[in-house]
């Protein structure tokens, strides 16, 4: 019994020293999970606000000036104030601007550091090199066979 007393002490330190070295990994583990999260979260409201300026530039023909994205998003997502769009799970504003021929827009976050053009920056461009035109209707669902009867050969 006077073995086990001597010997607790040093499996108790030993205990201790084991958990703080491997805690701190367990936190980085921990923030680094909760950084996936925010980076999937803030991607799903960057596309929502993408497709709603899509929307908006098939009614209107434009996209909104980047000063009024604001103003425009509250009225596109009037519930909007429970995931604060225009700003990403960091609690940074989103950065928006157009081109200066209104054909494409930039949208991004500046991910985790809140540091402009840092590789931790994503979103999404979109840009049409020429002039939209209006949308064209799906052909019909009829198919169209080629004139040479290999289509019925093949069947055969």
């Amino acid at each position: 019994m006077l073995n086990f007393w001597i010997r607790f002490p040093a499996y108790f330190l030993g205990t201790l020293v084991l958990f703080f070295l491997y805690s701190h990994p367990l936190e980085r583990w921990m923030e680094a999970g909760n950084d996936a999260l925010k980076i999937i979260q803030t991607r799903q409201d960057i596309q929502e606000t993408a497709l709603a300026l899509e929307a908006h530039y098939k009614t209107t023909g434009h996209y909104p000036a980047p000063g009024d994205l604001d103003d425009f998003l509250r009225q596109r997502f009037p519930d909007a104030l429970k995931r604060q769009i225009p700003i990403d799970r960091w609690g940074n504003p989103l950065r928006y601007k157009t081109t200066e021929d209104q054909r494409g827009f930039f949208l991004v976050s500046m991910g985790r550091d809140g540091l402009p053009d840092t590789p931790h920056d994503f979103g999404i461009q979109i840009f049409y090199w020429t002039p939209r035109e209006e949308e064209k209707p799906f052909p019909s669902e009829e198919t169209v066979l080629p004139e040479s009867g290999t289509s019925q050969e093949a069947s055969k």
